[in-house]
């Protein structure tokens, strides 16, 4: 008869500790291992969104070239840059496809309102429009003319040097502003980046007050026209893009509406070129001023800047349909 002799509790306890100990294990390095897993995932899909990125920033690199190339060798007229109407670049903002998957736009400056030579009432209509309230755009314009005027008399509502230094800001440029981004800049305007986001891309910094009604966007054709009604704004819109009107006198004629000397029906030089890769959430923008006459170079970027475009503002074709703030880099104008 075989004797069977039976583990001692002391010993059941020690199995029972080693195999908890070795499940621990266990789920530690599944839990190690899966964590693994997912940073390798997600490494390798940074790396792809890096290299999408870089993909999208060099075709719209190479846009830039072929479009500056375009846009100084052939000739203004006043549907656009080009005489042919098949490959004419149109320049009231229209989406325009380029190969490589970028969507540009090019935005006559003189279809904007300048934030150099300012018409207090056009521009005090068109910030009640975007949403600024009515009792801040005195403050507003006050202070953009002090930052702008060579003196250091501080209008009513303004703010000079000492304003400034007192909430430890750069003091007034007193000069021509190079870009409407500048505005970011002064007070009282800095204080409300989601109305400058706004504003922005219907304001330029020419300094003369000509203004090209063929190519304004509608929110600035809006503010020219006081009380013209949606339906107006359409057929006048319709109108221009099918034949676009010469002169202020056929203007006022064909539309019941008052032009005059200062409103000039063809584009000028100065342009800004906004350039959106296909599915990236950043445009390239330039400020371009053309000068065939140079002898050193036919175009001028004045400024420049990558904008973050945010997704539920762009369309299927990639082009930003309002912008998001952007870092600039500013030149001499």
């Amino acid at each position: 008869m075989r004797l069977v002799r039976s583990r001692s509790p002391a010993a059941l306890a020690q199995r029972g500790y080693v195999l908890v100990a070795t499940l621990a294990v266990l789920a530690l390095m599944a839990l190690v291992a899966g964590r693994l897993a997912g940073r390798l995932d997600a490494l390798r899909e940074q790396s792809l969104t890096l290299e999408a990125l870089a993909d999208g920033l060099l075709a719209a690199d190479n846009a830039r070239a072929r479009l500056l190339h375009r846009m100084t060798t052939e000739p203004i007229t006043m549907l656009g840059l080009g005489a042919e109407p098949a490959t004419r670049l149109p320049v009231d903002a229209a989406p325009i496809p380029l190969p490589g998957g970028v969507t540009a736009t090019l935005q006559d400056h003189r279809g904007l309102l300048s934030v150099n030579v300012v018409d207090r009432a056009l521009l005090t209509r068109l910030m009640t429009a975007q949403g600024v309230p009515t009792d801040r755009i005195d403050r507003l314009l006050d202070t953009l003319a002090d930052y702008a005027d060579t003196d250091d008399l501080r209008r009513l509502d303004g703010a000079e040097e000492n304003e400034y230094r007192a909430e430890g800001l750069l003091p007034p440029r007193n000069d021509w502003l190079d870009s409407a981004e500048e505005l970011r800049q002064i007070i009282g305007w800095r204080d409300d980046p989601e109305a400058l986001s706004r504003l922005i891309p219907l304001l330029s910094s020419r300094r003369n007050s000509w203004f090209n009604p063929n190519t304004a966007p509608r929110e600035v054709l809006a503010a020219r026209l006081p009380g013209a009604s949606p339906q107006q704004l359409d057929a006048f819109i319709s109108r221009r893009r099918a034949a676009p009107f010469r002169s202020p006198a056929e203007a006022t004629t064909a539309t019941g509406f008052l032009f005059d000397d200062n409103d000039v029906f063809h584009p000028s030089d100065f342009y800004r070129l906004r350039l959106q890769p296909t599915g990236l959430p950043v445009a390239l923008e330039y400020n371009v001023l053309l000068t065939p006459q140079s002898q050193i170079r036919p175009w001028q970027i004045v400024d420049s800047r990558t904008v973050f475009v945010p997704v539920s503002t762009r369309d299927e074709g990639g082009a930003q349909l309002q912008p998001g703030a952007g870092v600039a880099r500013a030149g001499a104008n």
